[in-house]
């Protein structure tokens, strides 16, 4: 198991509103094991001195569209899939480097940028997906133009009463 013991780390006091004076951290794998002194570490911990920098756990945004590369939706929704998948890679590297260990992608993202994170080809946060987005008509979904005046779908017309021919 890997130890790491980040030394001078300042660390967030949620009740006090304050930052700590710097501590030491211990992580055993992949948990935090200790807080506290700056002396007696585990034989062989990898030490890293942050030299009074703030660390902090990874944040987590539940709301992210990890696809949508410019404000610019009609241009997102045309894009080919793979220059989409490129730009989603990019758009997470910048979130990881953010500080953004998790993204909640509430619609664009796929299985297939989940499966590029996990299997190391792209960098980037942990993904929960939903699928497609949905939305109302004229929601931020619908993609025409307000003075849109096609005539309504055959399959969304009123039915009509009597015999079919």
């Amino acid at each position: 198991m890997t130890i790491t013991v980040f030394t001078n780390a300042r660390l967030l006091d949620l009740q006090g509103g304050t930052l700590t004076a710097p501590s030491a951290v211990l992580v055993e794998g992949d948990r935090i094991s200790g807080i506290g002194a700056t002396d007696g570490f585990p034989e062989g911990a990898k030490v890293i001195d942050l030299a009074g920098k703030t660390l902090m756990p990874g944040l987590i945004d539940c709301h992210f569209h990890v696809v949508a590369y410019s404000l610019d939706l009609w241009a997102n929704a045309i894009a080919p899939d793979s220059l989409a998948g490129l730009r989603a890679a990019k758009v997470m590297s910048g979130l990881l480097d953010a500080g953004f260990t998790t993204i909640r992608d509430l619609g664009g993202a796929d299985l297939g940028l989940v499966r590029g994170v996990e299997e190391g080809l792209i960098d980037g946060p942990d993904l929960v997906i939903c699928g497609k987005g949905l939305s109302m008509t004229g929601g931020h979904t619908d993609l025409r133009q307000r003075t849109d005046v096609r005539p309504r779908c055959p399959w969304l017309a009123p039915r009509q009463h009597g015999r079919s021919g």
